[in-house]
């Protein structure tokens, strides 16, 4: 019985099931690659989606069920049809990154490689480098498409629903990591906005590269780590090792993420006393052999270095001759705008801020634009705020769990800052390198909003900060859904 009650929970429900229904559904009946939806099909989905959220509202209230988890299931059902829509509107070869052509050394090539049962790339050639786990999942939605008769255009345009599920179980997954750290009330569900309707999520869905996959099998990986830290059972370890392997058999760069967690479990171990051997292993065994065997691969036929990456020439227009001290901390005056450029931007913290919401693609309100990017700016700093004010208090709540996450801040901010060093190029300095900082940065700030929630009942000047906090939280989330409507 316990186990159908966890089988049809709101949070499968609205995060795995529903989803999977509507995106295998919207599939089969409309194509993506001939309809136009900036005409009236487009506005009509637009209408039906709010149309569902309102009825929803409605008959909680009427029902008097408009709890905490309700509300989380309207987020989740909200925020899905916002990367539907997102995904429909916009063709599979706009907004995107290293595809290519068929026939070339692309993402649309490796899966139509491996959809026509002609085995793993022959070269390392651009992305034919990377590990094999993305598109052998793309090819198999590709062959199920192109054995129902579609064309090419619309197989890949199927393909973007696939990473829509991916964007949608990773918001799933981040609502339980919320509640293994015990959020709960009004704090959970701002800090779950936060994230169920961050850009980055968002655009990830309409992805046809190995972004959305591999950010949500770390993000399960986070959450087995987490799951271990509250109840020391050694199969917590064993499955983070194997998602943190996947993540890595999907993109290799996801090794930094993979070795911040390592440290994390090396330390607790030494703290708690836990079995230390055994625990590492564990973890590292999994882990290795998933996450290295196609680079081991590579290396034994191509010759490949253990890290590799195409390197770029010095004579390409994305190249930046700019110190590195200077591209941090001096903002030229060509920077003065709100969208991303990777052939005019040079400083990599406004490229940073400005991708995590943009990415690097311009679109067509300033006015949305910037609002967001003036929050986006509130929020990080607040969040940068937060880790002070959580480390030198150490009453607040549950502050033991925000350690996690600030390793992986504190090695993937060191990764993005090293890697520019040695690559100096503008498309570098995507934040899609390290989506990961955005979760830990929302946990860290959620955390504060939990505190201050706490503390509000007995000062008013945390009452205070909590209230702005939390406009600023409901105004982040507006401004996300509606850049992409």
């Amino acid at each position: 019985m316990d186990n159908k009650k966890r089988l049809i929970s709101f949070e499968n429900t609205g995060g795995f099931f529903i989803p999977m229904i509507i995106a295998v559904v919207t599939g089969l009946i409309f194509d993506g690659s001939a309809i136009n939806f900036d005409s009236l099909v487009f506005s009509i989905l637009i209408v039906i989606s709010l149309i569902l959220l309102g009825l929803g509202c409605f008959l909680f209230y009427l029902n008097k069920h408009f709890t905490t988890k309700n509300i989380i299931f309207l987020i989740m059902l909200f925020s899905f049809f916002i990367r539907l829509i997102y995904a429909l509107k916009t063709p599979y070869s706009v907004n995107q990154h290293d595809l290519e052509s068929l026939g070339d050394s692309g993402h649309l090539e490796y899966i139509f490689r491996l959809a026509n049962f002609k085995g793993l790339p022959t070269s390392n050639e651009w992305q034919l480098y990377n590990p094999p786990l993305h598109h052998l999942t793309s090819a198999i939605i590709f062959k199920i498409n192109s054995f129902l008769g579609f064309s090419v255009d619309r197989c890949f345009e199927n393909v973007q629903l696939l990473s829509i599920f991916w964007s949608t179980v990773t918001v799933a997954v981040a609502y339980k990591i919320l509640r293994l750290l015990k959020f709960n009330g009004i704090p959970l569900i701002l800090t779950f906005s936060l994230v169920a309707f961050y850009p980055t999520i968002t655009l990830f869905g309409g992805s046809l590269n190995n972004d959305p996959l591999a950010f949500m099998l770390i993000v399960c990986a986070l959450f087995f780590v987490l799951k271990w830290r509250n109840s020391p059972n050694i199969k917590y370890i064993i499955f983070s090792g194997i998602f943190c392997g996947l993540s890595m058999m999907t993109k290799y760069s996801y090794f930094f993420v993979c070795f911040s967690i390592l440290i994390y479990i090396f330390l607790k171990c030494l703290k708690s006393q836990r079995n230390f051997s055994k625990t590492q292993i564990c973890f590292i065994l999994p882990c290795g052999i998933l996450g290295l065997w196609y680079q081991i691969r590579n290396i034994i036929l191509f010759s490949q270095n253990v890290v590799h990456y195409n390197k770029m020439s010095s004579t390409s227009l994305q190249y930046i001759p700019d110190y590195f001290i200077k591209r941090i901390f001096i903002i030229p005056n060509i920077e003065q705008k709100i969208f991303c450029s990777f052939y005019s931007d040079t400083n990599l913290v406004a490229y940073f801020i400005k991708s995590s919401i943009f990415g690097e693609y311009t679109f067509s309100s300033n006015v949305i634009g910037g609002t967001l990017l003036f929050l986006n700016i509130i929020l990080i700093a607040s969040s940068v705020f937060a880790i002070f004010y959580i480390l030198r208090n150490k009453n607040t709540f549950d502050r033991g769990g925000m350690w996690l996450f600030l390793i992986i801040l504190m090695v993937e901010l060191s990764f993005y800052c090293w890697f520019n060093y040695i690559e100096p190029f503008g498309c570098n300095m995507d934040f899609r390198l390290i989506p990961i900082t955005f979760i830990c940065g929302t946990v860290i700030f959620g955390m504060l909003l939990r505190d201050l929630h706490i503390k509000s009942r007995k000062s008013k000047f945390s009452f205070s900060i909590y209230i702005i906090l939390s406009i600023l939280i409901l105004a982040f989330v507006l401004f996300s859904a509606l850049l992409f409507i």
